[in-house]
């Protein structure tokens, strides 16, 4: 199966291109799941989700599509850039108690790093991976580029996703 979408459905841009005209933005999610079968779902990485907009979000989704439709919510950056990953049990529970209302539209979760999330905190990043439950789908993006110059710490990087389940998303 292949999963085609975009980071956001919110772009006035679009009426009369994929939406149709006329759409109103509270109608935007509706038109978007008729064309893709998927959303990266950028909204959630500015604040931590909450359990009844995902209702929301899931019963337009339902409401709309017949086929897969996945939601692919990124981490809160709460967690990924304001805590680093550190003392965040509490914030990834709440996370995870309303991305989880997706059901079977929840698809896999992306953990994007900031750019300053080096390879020496390949401990951290592992420590809280572990921490997830061991069927949670996440995909990891680092984007600080010594992970990528260094072929062993690459390598590090690679085999302690595989080892866990995880995947990379790289851009």
């Amino acid at each position: 199966s292949f999963y085609v979408g975009c980071a956001k459905w919110g772009r006035k841009e679009w009426i009369g291109l994929i939406y149709p005209e006329k759409t109103k933005e509270k109608d935007f999610l509706g038109a978007y799941v008729k064309h893709f079968n998927s959303i990266e779902l950028n909204a959630v990485f500015y604040s931590l989700p909450k359990k009844d907009q995902i209702l929301k979000w899931k019963a337009m989704a339902d409401a709309n599509t017949q086929k897969d439709f996945l939601f692919c919510p990124k981490f809160s950056n709460i967690l990924s850039h304001i805590k680093r990953l550190n003392n965040a049990a509490v914030e990834t529970d709440l996370y995870l108690k309303a991305i989880t209302t997706f059901g079977e539209r929840l698809g896999p979760c992306f953990l994007q790093l900031s750019d300053n999330f080096g390879p020496n905190n390949l401990p951290i990043l592992e420590a809280y991976l572990k921490n997830l439950p061991a069927d949670f789908k996440v995909f990891v993006e680092v984007r600080n580029q010594d992970w990528f110059k260094d072929a062993t710490v690459r390598k590090q990087l690679f085999q302690m996703l595989a080892k866990l389940g995880k995947g990379a998303a790289i851009t």
